[in-house]
């Protein structure tokens, strides 16, 4: 497999793990009893997903595409 022109990629099975923190204040006396919603991340969050190549090419390279892990490329 080389470098070639790109065939469209479709995003499948996308998955989003993560421990999150919501937090409601401030509190009111008054329905809702709470002013504001505020919701953050108590670690990086984990996501999974697949591409599928939607072209009539069999493999196709994709630079970059975690970018913790800096310049890999993967063949699908």
């Amino acid at each position: 497999c080389h470098k070639s022109k790109i065939s469209p990629l479709q995003l499948v099975d996308l998955q989003f793990f993560a421990t999150v923190r919501v937090a409601l204040k401030p509190l009111l006396p008054t329905f809702p009893c709470f002013g504001a919603v505020v919701v953050s991340l108590m670690e990086k969050p984990h996501v999974d997903f697949g591409l599928k190549v939607l072209g009539d090419q069999s493999c196709i390279v994709i630079e970059h595409l975690s970018p913790g892990d800096g310049n890999m490329s993967y063949l699908l």
